[in-house]
């Protein structure tokens, strides 16, 4: 059927319903009852009309339910989904955190490795230190008596600080004429 044409015209033009009633108005027609057979042609479209919008919000009514199930289905796992979805995102957030633990291990580690090597390397220093400086003083010790810095009393004496040894005498005895000293041995820098 024609959603343009009612189901009431398309009745009448149909074939088989104009030879059914053109017997019934023939015997109506017989018996003098014309408006009974239009009666029973306008009743029999309305059945047919209200068949039809019955069958209609029928199906209208099925497809709601269906539509309303399937929303219903939908909701449930959208929910559902979302549900995983937050717990998902927790255990990639859990992930996340682990990977930033894990990358600040890992810095420490290359710190600690960083700090061992120099510790290493300070160790390796230190000792070639210490035998740099017993072969020094064991060198100094066998030549002592060759060094110059310690032929002479002055040379000794202006290591040791002979400008405070001179201020200390003139504070101590200003009766004193230590002018001579004061001329052999000028201000000069300690050496140590």
């Amino acid at each position: 059927m024609s959603s343009t044409i009612s189901p009431c015209t398309q009745l009448l033009g149909d074939q088989a319903f104009r030879k059914y009633f053109s017997a019934k108005w023939d015997d109506f027609a017989a018996h003098g009852e014309e408006e009974d057979i239009m009666e029973a042609i306008f009743a029999t479209a309305l059945q047919v009309d209200l068949k039809e919008f019955e069958s209609n919000v029928l199906v209208l009514t099925k497809k709601l339910d269906y539509a309303n199930t399937a929303k219903r289905i939908a909701s449930e796992a959208l929910e559902v989904a979302n549900k995983d979805k937050r717990k998902l995102k927790e255990e990639c957030d859990s992930y996340e955190l682990e990977v930033t633990r894990l990358k600040e291990a890992e810095a420490c580690k290359v710190e600690a490795d960083r700090l061992k090597e120099s510790l290493e390397a300070y160790e390796k220093g230190r000792k070639e230190l210490e035998v740099k400086l017993e072969n020094a003083e064991t060198e100094f010790v066998a030549n002592f008596h060759n060094t110059n810095a310690y032929t002479d009393f002055s040379d000794f004496f202006a290591k040791v600080g002979h400008q405070e040894v001179l201020a200390a005498l003139r504070f101590e005895h200003p009766e004193l004429d230590i002018s001579f000293m004061e001329a052999k041995f000028p201000s000069r820098q300690c050496f140590w």
